[in-house]
């Protein structure tokens, strides 16, 4: 980055368009806000590596980069999450997602080919059930079909968060049910089962998926419970998950 980019990210952190963060995380967990030369440090480290590595330039000006928190992954070892918000213009604020290992990164978007080549580079940790369900929080929260993420929706919140303001959710709120894990058949490769409510396109639905132990996971069922409902609108611009506000 150069020095009058670093300026204008340096302010663009300190004066960040919206009051408060315009999106949930896109991967839930304990999130920690960054800021003053922490925050700006982050997003260079991120950028720099991100030019020399990938080629990929000015990520932080050309997304309008004003807000920046961190995660841990507990399912790589020595890994975080990075999301930085910004902006794809007017009314288009939008979230970009960073894994930071100690030997590279990856920048998540949308494609399972990225995570599967994170995962060559870097094992994944799926000895635990908390291992698992951050794997399984990741990948599905970042990989994209035609009509977007298939995001696990297991509380009101989650929900509401994704439906148009003033939207109705009370019927919907019953059948909500978190991700939880069980064993696979004896005779599947898999390492675990995984049944909740996933919300993909305007539909939420009852998916069972399987998860192997390199990282692989397979959606093996699904049972639509509710279509066409008022959604959020919500797409996927190179690097950038946006949601209309």
């Amino acid at each position: 980055m150069t020095s009058a980019q670093i300026e204008q990210l340096r302010f663009a952190l300190s004066q960040p368009r919206y009051a408060s963060w315009p999106a949930p995380p896109i991967v839930p967990g304990n999130w920690r806000d960054l800021t003053g030369d922490v925050a700006v440090d982050t997003v260079i480290a991120v950028c720099e590596w991100l030019e020399d590595e990938r080629d990929i330039r000015n990520i932080a000006v050309d997304w309008s980069i004003d807000r920046v928190r961190v995660r841990s992954l507990s399912c790589y070892e020595d890994a975080v999450l990075v999301e930085m918000g910004g902006h794809a213009g007017y009314g288009r604020p939008g979230l970009i997602n960073v894994v930071v290992h100690e030997v590279g990164m990856a920048l998540l978007n949308g494609r399972s080919a990225t995570i599967h080549d994170l995962n060559e580079e870097l094992s994944p940790l799926l000895k635990t059930p908390l291992q698992r369900l951050d794997y399984v929080q990741l990948f599905m929260n970042w990989v994209h079909g035609e009509d977007g993420r298939f995001q696990p929706v297991g509380r009101e919140t989650e929900l509401i968060s994704r439906l148009l303001p003033g939207s109705d959710a009370s019927a919907l709120t019953s059948a909500l049910m978190p991700f939880e894990e069980s064993d696979p058949p004896e005779d599947s490769p898999a390492i675990a089962r995984f049944t909740g409510t996933v919300f993909y396109g305007a539909s939420l639905f009852r998916s069972v998926m399987a998860l192997s132990p390199g990282g692989l996971m397979e959606m093996i069922d699904d049972e639509p419970l509710a279509t066409d409902l008022p959604v959020r609108e919500e797409s996927l611009a190179g690097p950038m998950i946006i949601s209309r506000i």
